[in-house]
């Protein structure tokens, strides 16, 4: 073979070889994204079956429009399923998505149901404010004035006894209320205190932000929503108001990420502090 064949030999071979790593790759990618379809499938089908068998003990998922805005919402009533935050995995680390804390409870074999960012957290993914863990206080009260969502006062705490009741109060007045409590988390700032709307909070504010929140139906029901489109303060509260909620607590914004199969909605990153997860109740 003459010589000057040799580098379009070798080229040719090169090529080959490129091809078929990439062939493979590709292939081991579509399996993998099977595999993760399959699972996600399997979920959801264990969620429709349980929506027929259990309806009631799920909780009702609904998107509402109000306002001409739309939001997801999921209402549950905690003698019924069982509803704990979340931060790190048995391993000790930091479980950051919801499809991390998905795979924990799945792991746990755990139906996941309903999750959702649980307010504010500091770059190193701990709590700005409060944080209850089954009983255990992780991260102290934080009444601090500084500037930020959180600290637009009043801000609140959100909580759940171990007697299945869930409030919201304001932060100064959780020491009060702070018996029996199994879960907690700060947040702000409050959007319903009493039935009023926070007292800073604009009709006509420029400040517009996708959102999400939690609010009290009654002692047992907690309802959950997030917008779908960017919605101000104002017309968030609202939206908790026309729920019938008395209370409600500002989660997050912009990077909120919801997981409720019930309306074929999978959010499953996020890069969070603590989470709020609801499965069915052992």
């Amino acid at each position: 073979m003459k010589k000057r064949y040799i580098p379009l030999l070798l080229s040719c071979i090169g090529l080959i070889i490129i091809g078929v790593f990439f062939y493979y790759q590709n292939r081991i990618i579509a399996q993998e994204n099977k595999r993760l379809q399959s699972i996600i499938n399997y979920q959801e089908s264990i969620v429709d079956y349980l929506d027929k068998k259990k309806q009631a003990a799920l909780g009702l998922a609904k998107r509402v429009k109000y306002a001409q805005h739309s939001f997801d919402t999921y209402q549950c009533n905690l003698r019924k399923v069982s509803l704990k935050l979340y931060w790190k995995n048995r391993q000790n680390k930091y479980l950051k998505s919801l499809k991390n804390l998905w795979q924990h409870l799945k792991v746990q074999q755990q139906t996941l149901i309903f999750a959702t960012n649980a307010g504010m957290f500091k770059a190193n993914h701990h709590p700005v404010g409060l944080y209850i863990d089954n009983q255990q206080q992780i991260s102290p009260l934080n009444l601090g004035q500084k500037r930020g969502n959180f600290f637009l006062k009043p801000n609140g705490v959100f909580m759940v006894t171990s007697n299945n009741e869930a409030r919201i109060v304001e932060s100064s007045q959780y020491p009060q209320n702070a018996q029996s409590v199994s879960y907690a988390t700060q947040s702000g700032p409050l959007l319903l205190l009493n039935g009023e709307i926070h007292p800073k909070f604009g009709k006509n504010s420029p400040n517009r932000n996708i959102r999400s929140g939690a609010g009290i139906i009654n002692k047992h029901e907690v309802v959950f929503a997030i917008s779908n489109e960017e919605v101000t303060f104002y017309e968030f509260a609202s939206f908790f108001k026309s729920l019938g909620c008395q209370n409600a607590l500002y989660l997050d914004g912009h990077i909120s990420q919801m997981y409720l199969p019930a309306l074929k909605r999978y959010d499953d990153g996020g890069n969070f502090g603590v989470m709020i997860g609801v499965t069915v109740k052992q």
